[in-house]
């Protein structure tokens, strides 16, 4: 039994979609909880940083992103030590 062209454009087109949207959303989620974690970051380096300006303001943000990044980065250092040691 063959399906009919019209079905068939209209259940690629969802696949695709599909494909294409999660990887997008796990994305957004990530990068939500990356912000969360980062404004934990920032607030405790408010009290160090003269964040009544603009400047400081920015500081602490750079600061927390870079801690961030310096954790991400550790994460993926012990996850690879695990797979390559596991192989």
């Amino acid at each position: 039994m063959k399906k009919k062209p019209g079905l068939n454009f209209v259940i690629t087109t969802v696949i695709g979609g599909a494909v294409f949207l999660v990887p997008l959303m796990v994305l957004i989620f990530v990068f939500g909880k990356a912000i969360g974690y980062m404004m934990l970051i920032a607030e405790p380096l408010a009290d160090w940083l003269p964040v009544d300006t603009i400047g400081g303001v920015a500081l602490a943000n750079l600061l927390a992103i870079l801690a961030v990044i310096v954790v991400s980065f550790i994460a993926g250092l012990i996850a690879r030590h695990i797979i390559y040691s596991t192989i």
